[in-house]
């Protein structure tokens, strides 16, 4: 039997999805969860759509970290992520938005949208409808939709 000691190195997932995120400590030795906290996420209105509430969420993080148990043993942040949970960034890494998909406003580029979708996960269509979408709304063409393959070959 595997067992953890004082100084061994945790590895905190962060999960973010429309509904919840969660932050959670894991011993990678044991293969056990030892200590985790969730919030519910809300909606709001943003700029141009209804968003993830990024700066509540960030909030919630810091101060979750702050509070864990053996925090001191973290040596990597993996995080996770729901397509319902993308943010758009753009080319230097800014924030553009967290749109919510189910914002009726994204409705206006669904059919300029449905040709470029026709081969790809449903994930990413709707990451990528929200980046077309967001791309028309402010007049820059300098955004592209693109996915990477996340199954192996």
């Amino acid at each position: 039997m595997t067992t953890t000691t004082a100084s061994s190195p945790l590895i905190a997932v962060f999960d973010v999805g429309k509904t919840n995120a969660k932050i959670a400590l894991v011993d990678p030795a044991l293969g056990q969860e030892i200590w985790s906290a969730r919030r519910a996420n809300a909606v709001v209105q943003g700029a141009a759509t209804r968003e993830l509430d990024l700066a509540a969420i960030e909030s919630w993080l810091l101060d979750a970290l702050r509070s864990a148990p053996h925090r001191e043993r973290v040596t990597a942040i993996v995080p996770i992520a729901h397509g319902a949970a993308a943010v758009l960034v753009d080319h230097a890494g800014e924030v553009l938005a967290a749109p919510d998909y189910e914002d009726t406003r994204f409705d206006e580029v669904s059919e300029a949208y449905r040709p470029l979708s026709v081969s790809r996960p449903s994930g990413a269509a709707e990451s990528n409808k929200r980046a077309m979408w967001e791309s028309s709304s402010r007049g820059d063409s300098s955004i592209s939709c693109s996915t990477a393959r996340a199954t192996p070959k």
